[in-house]
């Protein structure tokens, strides 16, 4: 990952994710789908096409290289991976047809399914593994995914579906490392990733594959009848760009989308009454997207953690939640979903509204030391060093000889939520609100404004 994006302050919210499915309606009748076909009730048949929008187009079908949501969930539909998760996010084996765990997590051994084939017919064997996993390490390769794979020690194929991975170490994130997509060697080896013809036709060995792509307009996908899980119930799946959720909530109205993800506001006040009771069903649950807002480390104001801790005490989640959500989201610790393995419930508790600050905090004015200032005091109890206040400080961010303070202001709707003072911070030197773009254009929600002095 590029310098500036390793270290990040995450302020995340986690929102329920909600979608709407249509049926058949009298006015204008939806396009046939696998699901409008003659069938008793809960028995699934053969056939038909289900109809779905992206806000954005894919930009690249080899998974490692894609960095956009509608890439991935297009290449979750084409490829396999050795592990994946189930319907109640536990990890179970899909091209491996078992794994173990060995000296205490150190070694992994994964068993792949015999015969499983790629859509031109060759096996998926070990060797395509190996060959992923030296892609994914390689430095060569635009890949923002490789870090879980250079904690490995040592890749070893032992016969043509085995393969061992050693750490030196136990690895939390071991075993989902391995819920990434295989890659062909016969296609890809020798291949200049960053311009190839895969990119835009792939080779997979999932339940579909690529049909047609016509950029900024729609990709279908037709059903692999070959797919060793046994063939889809679907022959196709078309996913349309409709880079507008006010016309893609129009589109789903008209019956020309099967679902779509809907806004909180759809949701609660645009999807009622009995047309859309008989035509439609609404889904709520907990999704795996989050917001969060970055602060580029290399600008010395956002290196300093104290500012990063004063940032975060003058946010309040819940408030953001309520009034941009509408209540349909919740507040969260790192990039984690709760309710998951990776997710710390005990320390989320108590924090989950905002930090969890000590009953002096908020209060006391926060101070960068300047390299041409002196004045450092000790280090304090929590282990920071401490600067002195600048000369001449006022509280509430008022003139000072040496400082200009910050105020935060919450948006909601057209007007101010609240004003915070977190403290005074001590710019780093001339043009600071400018190397400030960086944060102001990102941070959705928040106002931050420099007060000069009177």
């Amino acid at each position: 990952m590029p310098p500036c994006l390793r270290n990040i302050f995450f302020l995340m919210l986690v929102f329920f994710q909600v979608a709407g499915c249509n049926g058949p309606s009298e006015e204008k009748p939806a396009p046939k789908t696998a699901a409008s076909r003659e069938a008793r009730p809960g028995e699934p048949v053969y056939g038909g096409r289900i109809v779905k929008a992206m806000l954005g187009d894919a930009t690249n079908l080899i998974p490692p290289l894609a960095t956009d949501s509608g890439s991935h969930e297009i290449a979750s539909l084409l490829y396999v991976s050795p592990l994946k998760y189930d319907k109640d996010i536990h990890l179970v084996p899909f091209a491996a047809e078992s794994y173990e765990v060995l000296e205490d997590g150190k070694l992994l051994r994964f068993h792949l399914r015999p015969n499983l084939r790629w859509a031109d017919g060759r096996e998926l064997t070990a060797d395509d593994v190996e060959f992923t996993y030296k892609l994914m390490i390689d430095p060569k390769t635009p890949t923002a995914y490789g870090e879980d794979f250079k904690a490995i020690s040592a890749f070893t194929v032992t016969d043509k579906y085995t393969f061992e991975v050693r750490y030196d170490r136990p690895f939390a994130r071991a075993l989902t490392t391995w819920t990434s997509e295989i890659l062909p060697k016969h296609a890809l080896d020798g291949q200049d990733l960053t311009n190839t013809a895969f990119s835009r036709a792939p080779l997979g060995a999932g339940p579909f594959q690529l049909k047609g792509w016509e950029a900024g307009r729609d990709i279908t996908l037709a059903v692999n009848p070959d797919y060793f899980e046994g063939r889809a119930y679907l022959d196709e799946a078309l996913y349309r760009i409709i880079p507008d959720l006010s016309t893609m909530f129009l589109e789903l109205k008209a019956g020309n989308l099967d679902e779509m993800g809907l806004t909180p506001q759809q949701y609660l006040y645009q999807t009622k009454g009995p047309e859309w009771d008989e035509n439609f069903r609404k889904f709520k649950y907990l999704a795996f997207s989050y917001v969060y807002m970055g602060y580029n480390l290399r600008q010395p104001l956002f290196s300093d953690v104290r500012v990063r801790v004063a940032l975060a005490h003058a946010i309040d989640k819940r408030e953001i939640i309520a009034g941009v959500l509408m209540g349909l989201g919740l507040p969260t610790i790192g990039p984690y979903t709760p309710g998951t393995w990776m997710y710390n419930d005990a320390f989320g508790r108590g924090r989950l509204g905002g930090r969890k600050r000590r009953p002096d905090q908020g209060r006391q004015p926060v101070f960068l030391h300047h390299p041409d200032q002196p004045g450092q005091r000790p280090a304090g109890q929590d282990g920071h060093d401490h600067p002195a206040a600048p000369e001449g400080h006022r509280h509430r961010g008022q003139d000072t000889h040496r400082g200009m303070g910050f105020v935060f202001k919450g948006i909601r709707g057209q007007g101010p939520l609240r004003r915070r003072d977190p403290g005074l911070v001590h710019p780093p030197g001339p043009g600071y609100l400018r190397r400030l773009a960086f944060f102001q254009g990102r941070a959705r929600g928040i106002e931050l404004r420099g007060l000069q002095k009177p």
